[in-house]
């Protein structure tokens, strides 16, 4: 009877560490749907672009979108990685002798059982959340992009601003300083 409740013990380990990956999984998809809300919304500013000229006058923008949506991607994917990395409760060292009583090999345990990877991969939503967040930010970028053209006209000024300096325009005077008693 000892053996046995032992082995049931075991399954409940199993068994909690499978519902805190659903439950990291519930939380991520949560933070997920939270960033699109974040992204999504009227006059959101998440992200940083420097405006700025090229040599030919032509506005250009710092991140590039390609640069821009690799960091929204990698942002993305890091976030699962990171809670796909967390310790998992099968992986406890003081619960390492009661599971290998119950399922021998616990390699076998770890790379068999799910990962919260996994739990993703079955949401499609995440899909959809990460499609949603891409094409606003694609949207947003060349809305951007077309309003800053208006910036073009002042190509000469920003050239102008390289080279002036101040003083070239002081003209000291000649002559002797006047000493005032007041």
């Amino acid at each position: 009877e000892v053996h046995q409740e032992v082995l049931d013990f075991c399954n409940f380990i199993r068994l909690s560490d499978y519902m805190i990956l659903e439950s990291l999984q519930q939380y991520c998809y949560e933070c997920w749907k939270q960033a699109k809300r974040a992204v999504t919304s009227s006059m959101s500013s998440i992200f940083l672009v420097e405006v700025s000229f090229s040599e030919s006058g032509d506005v250009i923008f710092d991140p590039t979108i390609e640069e821009l949506i690799d960091t929204v991607n990698a942002a993305l994917d890091q976030s699962i990685i990171t809670l796909d990395h967390l310790p998992r409760i099968v992986g406890t060292k003081d619960f390492r002798p009661h599971l290998r009583e119950r399922f021998g090999n616990l390699k076998e345990l770890y790379d068999k059982g799910p990962t919260l990877k996994q739990f993703v991969d079955f949401n499609i939503e995440y899909s959809k959340i990460r499609e949603i967040i891409i094409k606003t930010v694609e949207e947003s970028y060349e809305n951007a992009r077309v309003h800053s053209q208006g910036f073009k006209e002042f190509f000469n000024l920003f050239t102008l601003g390289k080279v002036w300096n101040a003083d070239d325009y002081i003209k000291k005077r000649g002559g002797n300083s006047v000493e005032f008693n007041l």
